[in-house]
C-alpha cells in the first residue's frame, strides 16, 4: 500500500472512529468490564472495519452503527468462546500434569541444576503465573515457534493486534519477573 492510501485508509479510519467509537465503547462496557480486555476488543472491532470501509461508507449511519454493534457483539462472543476453550485446557491441564522431560544436558550429564537455575526456575514461574491467561496464551503460542500470522490466525484476529498483544504480554512478564526478581508479592494484580 502506497504512503498516500495509508493516509487515506488512516484519516477515513479516524472518521469512523470519530463518530461511532463511543457508541462500540458503550456497548462493550455493557458486557465486558475489565477494562483491558474491553480495550483489546474495541480494538478488534475497528481492525474488523478497516477492511469494510469501502462497504460501510456506502451505508447511511443507522446502518454503519447497527453494522459495528453486530461486529463487536460477534467479537465478544469470539473472545468469550476462546475463554471457555483455555479454561477447559488449564483445567485439564491441572487434571492431568504433564511430565516434564529431562533437559538435553541433565540426560548427558546425569546432574540436578544448580541452586541458582532452580531460584532462576522458579521465579520465572512465579511471573508466570501472575500474567493474565491471554497474556500467557500468546507467550505461549510465540515460545511454540509459532509467528505473527499463525498467532493471528488462532487467535482469531489481525496480525497487527497479534502484534501488539504479544508486545504487551512480553512487556507485562518482564515487569512480572522483575517484581519477583524484587520480591514484591502485589505485583501484575493477581493474588
Amino acid at each position: 500500500m502506497a504512503e498516500g492510501e495509508a493516509k487515506d485508509v488512516s484519516g477515513r479510519l479516524k472518521r469512523l472512529v470519530g463518530a461511532y467509537g463511543r457508541v462500540v465503547e458503550s456497548y462493550l462496557l455493557s458486557i465486558e468490564h475489565d477494562h483491558t480486555v474491553r480495550d483489546e476488543l474495541w480494538s478488534d472491532v475497528f481492525d474488523v472495519a478497516c477492511g469494510h470501509l469501502d462497504e460501510l461508507e456506502e451505508l447511511d449511519p443507522a446502518q454503519v452503527r447497527s453494522w459495528l454493534l453486530r461486529t463487536a457483539r460477534y467479537v465478544t462472543a469470539n473472545a468469550a468462546r476462546r475463554s471457555i476453550a483455555r479454561r477447559r485446557l488449564v483445567d485439564r491441564l491441572i487434571r492431568e500434569p504433564l511430565e516434564l522431560a529431562s533437559s538435553a544436558e541433565e540426560e548427558f550429564f546425569g546432574a540436578e541444576p544448580s541452586a541458582e537455575e532452580k531460584e532462576r526456575a522458579s521465579q520465572v514461574s512465579a511471573a508466570w503465573e501472575r500474567l493474565a491467561g491471554d497474556q500467557r496464551d500468546v507467550l505461549a503460542m510465540d515460545a511454540l515457534g509459532n509467528r505473527g500470522p499463525a498467532i493471528a490466525a488462532r487467535l482469531e484476529i489481525t496480525h497487527q493486534a497479534a502484534r501488539l498483544r504479544l508486545m504487551r504480554a512480553r512487556a507485562a512478564f518482564a515487569a512480572s519477573y522483575q517484581q519477583v526478581c524484587d520480591g514484591d508479592d502485589h505485583g501484575m494484580g493477581r493474588p
